[in-house]
């Protein structure tokens, strides 16, 4: 890769912390806006004091998540548990959507221990609950490096072309992290019905964005070195990048906050 001038190291790492400070944000801010908590980080999920036997342990919304038994709604005549606010108001919303979970939940008083994991499974699952913290960064990079790219071809100014492979390339990177940390997160998540689609939709867009953003820098190293049709082949794999790592993002997001998330 061609050395990265001062100019352009300023504008390039300047532009990775803004963005990804930007979008780091609301995902703190969802977390602490009602985000159900983290599973027990024992081998197996504790089942919660003061639930009645027969009662599901399991929230039906999340099915990872164990209950809160404070939180709960009458329907067809039994009591169903949740672990949050937000997933009490999706499962109203919604109730039939959710029934199978609700069936498949083990019951208090009455259900055997799930059989602890490996050491191996162990460090799967911890590594996968990296993946929210890292998807941020692939998703400002790879953005922010499309942007210089236009304004550098637009302006003829070489130092944002240059920022933009080196953002490009740090976006790649960061997405090859966390599609691999996305995957270990997803081996041991469930989500019910229409849910388990777009869980598999975002696993296989999370992967393919990382291949063309990993083929993106490839191309604006090449550009940077040999010029010729390297440079329009860089563009259109990065456009091409830019809009897979948005769509996987949303799709993402729709795992936690549903479809309806930007009904007006």
């Amino acid at each position: 890769m061609m050395p990265l001038p001062r100019r352009s190291a300023r504008l390039a790492l300047a532009a990775a912390l803004a963005a990804a400070l930007l979008l780091a944000a609301p995902h703190a801010r969802a977390a602490d806006d009602g985000a159900p908590a983290a599973a027990p980080s024992s081998d197996t999920a504790a089942v919660p004091a003061g639930l009645p036997a027969g009662a599901n342990t399991m929230c039906p919304v999340l099915p990872d998540e164990p209950v809160d038994p404070e939180i709960w709604v009458d329907y067809q005549g039994r009591r169903v548990y949740l672990c949050c606010q937000r997933c009490k108001k999706k499962f109203l919303e919604s109730p039939d959507e959710y029934l199978a979970a609700l069936e498949a939940s083990p019951r208090a008083g009455g259900s055997a221990p799930a059989a602890p994991l490996s050491g191996a499974q162990r460090l799967v699952r911890f590594a996968g609950r990296f993946h929210p913290a890292t998807i941020h960064f692939p998703i400002a990079l790879i953005a922010v490096a499309a942007l210089f790219e236009v304004l550098g071809a637009a302006r003829r100014d070489r130092a944002l072309s240059v920022a933009a492979v080196w953002l490009a390339a740090l976006g790649a990177a960061g997405a090859v992290a966390s599609a691999a940390l996305g995957w270990s997160a997803a081996a041991f998540s469930s989500f019910p019905g229409e849910l388990a689609r777009v869980l598999e939709t975002h696993r296989w867009l999370g992967l393919a964005t990382a291949t063309v953003a990993v083929l993106a820098a490839l191309a604006g190293i090449q550009a940077q070195r040999r010029g010729a049709g390297w440079p329009l082949l860089f563009r259109l794999l990065l456009l091409a990048a830019t809009v897979l790592v948005l769509v996987t993002g949303f799709f993402g997001g729709v795992l936690i906050y549903g479809f309806d998330h930007y009904r007006w």
